[in-house]
């Protein structure tokens, strides 16, 4: 069957078409420059399971990568979390990204829009270049957590769903 221009120009990457390898040896490059002797940073990349609505399957997925050692197993956590969607993602990711890139204890301080506007292109080529959707996740747990802090946030990429995760510990 013949494709029609609009579904040959239209391509939504699955999941299993991103290389999170690329993506994460970035981020990991990043994160290096970012520790210090008071706490080491995470910063990763990986795909969110659809699992009811966006909220929904952002949960589902922090409840089945959080990996905690404490003295009672945990099954899942209590996540307050609610999304709030950026109008303009693109300029709302770069500000992100030099947030934690550039602006912690141990950041390097050059190149910053050059390294941000790299991460930017990458992560689109990987993800597909249309336009995405770029939600902040407000998220909060009762009790002990494994981060002094972190900021996480969810990209629709018409279809697919990805988390985008900045923490640290002490």
């Amino acid at each position: 069957m013949k494709k029609t221009i609009l579904q040959r120009r239209i391509h939504f990457k699955q999941s299993s078409e991103v290389n999170f390898d690329r993506i994460n040896g970035f981020l990991s490059c990043m994160e290096a420059l970012n520790n210090s002797d008071t706490h080491t940073c995470l910063y990763e990349f990986a795909p969110v399971k659809a699992n009811g609505n966006r909220r929904e399957s952002l949960i589902a997925h922090l409840n089945a990568t959080t990996q905690v050692n404490l003295e009672h197993e945990v099954k899942s956590w209590n996540w307050d979390l609610r999304l709030v969607k950026s109008e303009t993602p693109l300029e709302t990711l770069a500000d992100t990204l030099n947030k934690h890139f550039f602006f912690q204890e141990n950041s390097p301080t050059s190149n910053n829009d050059k390294t941000v506007i790299g991460f930017i292109n990458l992560l689109l080529e990987e993800i597909g270049y249309h336009p995405i959707k770029f939600y902040e996740a407000i998220t909060k747990v009762e009790d002990t957590w494994h981060e002094s802090w972190w900021s996480d946030y969810l990209i629709d990429a018409g279809g697919p769903l990805y988390h985008l995760h900045f923490g640290a510990h002490s």
